[in-house]
């Protein structure tokens, strides 16, 4: 019994033993380590704390002086070597330091263990003292070898600990005798920075001195140029001045001989071709007979000897400029005056003839009779349509009652105007298809087109039906002279272009320009004329106006369709306006504007112009004493709605505005159109193409329209006309 608590006694005596001495080893490294580290703190402050010495301001001085650029950059390479050392040996101690606080943390544990194995002896002590002695002492034996054993495990494991340790702050002592020399070197370092910022400040101070002396150099210098450079600038404008003035006035001079010499030769000219027009007019009113596929009538045989005869005869009515020769006072009572002069004169003439046939053939009056007695009285169906008075008409004057007045109706008329805008190419083929279902709708017999370019000639007349429905106004193939063109169901005998050029005119669409087609229709010579009028300048729009109306002036039967480029309220351009001339839009329609040009509701203006307002820049004009207009519409409101329906933009109804600054994505200007807008390879583009709305496209699909698309950024004008030709009943 006793052997056995010796035995106890021993092994917990040789525990505590060893356990006293490893916790001292770990007491005595710990201390060591924190001695290191605070040598470390002592002997390189610059690793914990703001440096006292700046390598990067002392390379930004010597850089701000201008020098020393190489030995600059030298130092800087090899401070930041340094500084990447001093890292890796401050990373290595933090590593150091971890690893100790591992190496804590692992005899804490073990202390912990052997805490356990101090319970566990007790517990044996305990079993000892209530069991048997024999087996008591064997397994305490055991346990305590065991222990042993353990501690014998946990020390070697010290141990190499130990020199692991030993092994690290021998490499740390290194580092820092290495940290010693890397210090030494930047202190030296830093002195030659130093005196090199020093010598820098010198050679600065010397530089701005220089400076200062060749700015002052520079002053004079420049002052004196300036003075030398005035007085010969001075000199040499006196003596350019006098040399330009000498050639203007030669030039001048040349001009203005010129100038004479070329209005003498236009007033010539302009005779010449007034004789030959005159000539030629006559010539073709005797051909019109072979011009038509319909048999003529005595009665439009007898007009066209009449109109051939009245070479040298006052036009049908006063026109503007003999207005001056009336003596009211205000232009509305001269206007009246005059029409109702012209009236009284033109019934005198007709009163000569005494029977039917001549004065049915005069073309200007008509019978009052059933039989061969009778009176011949003035004829003028538009009368009471004119400012002024009816009395130059025999019928509407009361002169006649309506069953004694031998007229009938010989021809009705549709003619369609519409500016195309044919110099913007974008969404052509899809325009183009747009246009030719708007004439098809219309059911026009005649169509005046306005800014017309050469790939459109082309398209119209690679169109079949096109082709087999309309003569067109050839004037040389592909060619529009003037951006015009005229499309007519009825033979067109002759085309003339008229071009009146101002000097300084160099662009066409500046100058007046006038395109008329001779029409045959059944029997009866009728001029359709189209023009379009600078948008730029009131003052040539009058000028324009006033050489279109001279031009047509020889004609008695004469439709102008076109853009004029004006609204209400232009008195320039509606002065020059002659008073036989029907503005047929005012005169048809009382309670709606007939906006041409509303960027409110037609996309494509909006698009083209977004700041221009609403106006009636599209007219036509109508000179004749047989043709009536009876209607005139707005059209080409939209691909859904190409007459413009029931809405026609009346203005008691209210009209749609639209917002400028929204994308149309129906129109696109100048932007790739899609695939069906592409013709096929080696077929001609705008063949045969029809609109269809909201149809899904495919490889060869026709182009498809969305139900607001417009084909042109003008509305067009469609007007209808009813021609009361003079009769003679039958006996």
């Amino acid at each position: 019994m006793r052997a056995c608590v010796l035995l106890v006694l021993v092994a917990l005596l040789a525990a505590a033993g060893v356990e006293a001495v490893r916790t001292g080893k770990l007491q005595r490294r710990m201390m060591q380590h924190q001695q290191q580290q605070q040598y470390h703190q002592q002997s390189f402050p610059m690793a914990a704390t703001a440096p006292v010495f700046d390598p990067a301001a002392m390379i930004q001085q010597t850089e701000s002086a201008g020098q020393g650029n190489e030995i600059m950059s030298a130092l800087q390479q090899l401070l930041e070597q340094k500084k990447a050392s001093g890292e890796a040996a401050r990373a290595q101690l933090e590593s150091a330091a971890a690893h100790t606080l591992a190496v804590e943390a692992s005899l804490a544990a073990k202390q912990r263990q052997l805490q356990s194995h101090n319970a566990m002896l007790q517990r044996l002590e305990q079993c000892l003292a209530s069991g048997p002695e024999s087996v008591k002492v064997h397994k305490l034996a055991e346990e305590v070898q065991k222990q042993s054993q353990s501690l014998l495990e946990a020390k070697s494991t010290v141990e190499a600990k130990n020199k692991q340790l030993a092994e690290q702050e021998e490499e740390l002592s290194h580092e820092k005798e290495a940290l010693e020399e890397t210090q030494a070197e930047l202190e030296e370092k830093e002195e030659k920075l130093h005196k090199a910022e020093q010598h820098l400040t010198e050679q600065q101070s010397l530089l701005e001195q220089q400076a200062a002396s060749v700015h002052e150099r520079e002053t004079n210098l420049a002052a004196t140029i300036a003075a030398k450079v005035e007085e010969g600038v001075q000199a040499k404008l006196a003596a350019l001045k006098a040399e330009m003035e000498a050639k203007a006035e030669d030039k001048l001079n040349a001009v203005k001989q010129a100038m004479e010499a070329q209005a003498h030769a236009m007033l010539i000219e302009s005779r010449q071709v007034a004789t030959e027009r005159k000539a030629t007019s006559i010539a073709e009113r005797h051909q019109m007979r072979a011009l038509t596929s319909v048999d003529s009538s005595p009665y439009a045989l007898a007009a066209d000897e009449a109109m051939a005869a009245e070479e040298g005869m006052e036009p049908m009515l006063i026109e503007t400029h003999a207005l001056t020769e009336a003596a009211p006072s205000t232009q509305a009572a001269t206007t009246k005056n005059a029409t109702t002069l012209w009236a009284e004169k033109l019934a005198r003439h007709c009163a000569q003839y005494k029977d039917c046939g001549t004065c049915g053939g005069d073309g200007r009056c008509g019978w009052c009779g059933t039989g061969a007695k009778g009176k011949c009285l003035s004829l003028d169906v538009n009368a009471n349509l004119r400012a002024g008075s009816s009395a130059g008409d025999g019928l509407t004057s009361g002169q006649c009652t309506s069953d004694q007045w031998q007229t009938s109706v010989a021809s009705r008329l549709t003619l369609l105007s519409l500016n195309v805008f044919a110099s913007e190419r974008g969404n052509s083929t899809r325009r183009f298809a747009a246009i030719v279902q708007l004439i098809k709708k219309s059911g026009a017999d005649v169509v005046a087109l306005q800014e017309v370019e050469k790939w459109f000639v082309h398209a119209l007349q690679a169109h079949s039906w096109i082709k087999n429905n309309f003569h067109f106004s050839e004037y040389g193939p592909g060619q529009a002279p003037g951006g015009l063109y005229i499309l007519s169901r009825y033979p067109i005998a002759d085309v003339n272009y008229y071009e009146n050029i101002q000097p300084g005119q160099v662009e066409v669409n500046s100058r007046g320009r006038l395109l008329v087609a001779k029409l045959g229709v059944k029997q009866q010579a009728v001029y359709v004329a189209t023009t379009a009028l600078d948008y730029r300048s009131a003052e040539n729009r009058a000028a324009s106006l006033e050489f279109i109306f001279r031009t047509l002036k020889p004609y008695r039967h004469a439709f102008l369709l076109g853009d004029f480029n004006f609204d209400e309220g232009s008195k320039l351009e509606t002065q020059a306006v002659p008073i036989s001339y029907l503005d047929l839009w005012p005169t048809l329609v009382t309670d709606r504007p007939g906006y041409t040009w509303d960027p409110r509701s037609n996309w494509f203006a909006a698009a083209s112009d977004p700041q221009s307002r609403a106006s009636r820049i599209d007219r036509i004009y109508l000179r004749s004493n047989q043709w009536m207009p009876r209607s005139i519409h707005l059209v080409g409101c939209s691909v859904s709605d190409p007459l413009c329906g029931a809405k026609n933009l009346d203005i008691k109804k209210g009209v749609t505005v639209v917002d400028a600054n929204k994308l149309n994505p129906s129109l696109i200007l100048a932007a790739p159109t899609n695939d069906a807008d592409k013709p096929e390879p080696e077929t001609a583009a705008f063949v045969e193409t029809s609109v269809e709305i909201s149809a899904r496209h495919s490889k060869a699909a026709r182009p498809t329209f969305e139900a607001d698309f417009v084909a042109s950024n003008h509305y067009g004008l469609l007007v209808q006309a009813t021609q009361f030709a003079p009769k003679c009943p039958v006996v």
